[in-house]
């Protein structure tokens, strides 16, 4: 059964009742997924060793989900509605943090400088606040592409885009990211959206093949295929890196294979994960996974301001007390519910 029978299979379950948008038409697998994927997000903000690895999908396996998500149907201003609200929640909480843990730094002034940087994104601010903007970007650009063009024309464009954002990563970025030039610090990632289109793409047309993600097979195939490359790429001194926000993107044919692999590994195991306390928990994870996002860094940083731990406590504290905020205290309130995930009440109908 394909991606979209399942979402009108679900749709044809549900009474006509008020509900929050889109949340009876979850996808569980895709939620374990979302949930694996947030807990190496913030495991790679932590002093891990190995951060590198996670760079190589757990960025592009986020827009490859968006775009398995995608309806033909979309709604640009509800998205921006829906993706902007909870931005500007998160910003103005981040902005609190950084002067809890620099009380000396609050003052009229760099509060002003910190709100436009949250505002101009991309790579200007620390953390993930690049995501938002790039996400809608990626989303808005490739939905006018779909309703506009054929589907040869919008593969050909999606190939076009991922050359262009790789040749301005090689001809113009630093191979050190803090020495990155303000003037190529475009506004919302502008050039990394050149990239993330594609993958965005990938995700939309791998749900055509969502049976054979299912496959035991493909969980088996696909996990020795990630092994095998990371193996290689210590062994044969590959050094391969991917970092999307600070457009580090130079491995043309491996910034696409790399990333595929790893997300099918990761929604094949999503999948076929038996049911019990990890699956749920990671389910639960995944639907609080923009929570979580956003507000392990200010969280731990805050903590760390006051005390040192290392990777193991930093990422169990930036991924359950998040979660926990998440669940109890966002879900259970309607305005917190559009404030922080810019869900609101609507008529869904049978």
């Amino acid at each position: 059964m394909s991606m979209v029978e399942t979402l009108k299979e679900r749709r044809e379950f549900t009474m006509t009742m008020p509900s929050f948008s889109e949340d009876e038409n979850r996808i569980d697998y895709l939620d374990v997924s979302k949930g694996i994927l947030i807990i190496s997000v913030v495991l790679c903000h932590s002093p891990f060793k190995y951060y590198q690895i996670l760079y190589w999908f757990h960025m592009p396996a986020f827009f490859m989900i968006s775009g398995m998500l995608y309806k033909d149907e979309m709604d640009v201003k509800h998205q921006f509605i829906k993706f902007f609200v909870p931005y500007l929640s998160f910003s103005i909480i981040d902005v609190i943090f950084a002067f809890m843990i620099t009380p000396s730094n609050f003052n009229k002034q760099n509060i002003i400088s910190l709100l436009w940087k949250h505002i101009y994104s991309g790579k200007a601010i620390p953390g993930v606040f690049w995501f938002i903007p790039c996400l809608f970007l990626s989303k808005t650009i490739f939905h006018y592409l779909k309703k506009n063009t054929s589907t040869k024309t919008l593969i050909i464009t999606m190939i076009l885009m991922y050359i262009l954002g790789h040749a301005f990563s090689i001809l113009c970025m630093p191979d050190d990211v803090t020495k990155i030039p303000e003037k190529l610090m475009l506004p919302w990632n502008m050039d990394v959206v050149l990239v993330c289109v594609p993958y965005y793409a990938i995700g939309y047309f791998l749900r055509n093949y969502i049976d054979i993600i299912k496959s035991k097979k493909t969980l088996i195939i696909s996990f020795a295929l990630c092994v095998l490359f990371t193996v290689l790429n210590f062994a044969l001194g590959i050094y391969y890196y991917l970092n999307l926000k600070f457009s580090q993107f130079r491995f043309f044919a491996l910034d696409i294979i790399v990333p595929i692999i790893f997300t099918v590994f990761i929604l094949s195991l999503s999948y076929n994960m038996k049911s019990g306390k990890v699956k749920s928990t990671l389910c639960s994870m995944g639907r609080q996974s923009l929570v979580i996002m956003y507000l392990h860094k200010p969280i731990v940083l805050f903590l760390l301001s006051k005390i040192e731990f290392g990777f193991v406590a930093y990422t169990l504290i930036g991924v359950i007390i998040p979660y926990l905020i998440g669940k109890y205290i966002i879900d259970r309130i309607d305005v917190f519910q559009f404030i922080f995930k810019g869900k609101h009440k609507v008529l869904v109908s049978a």
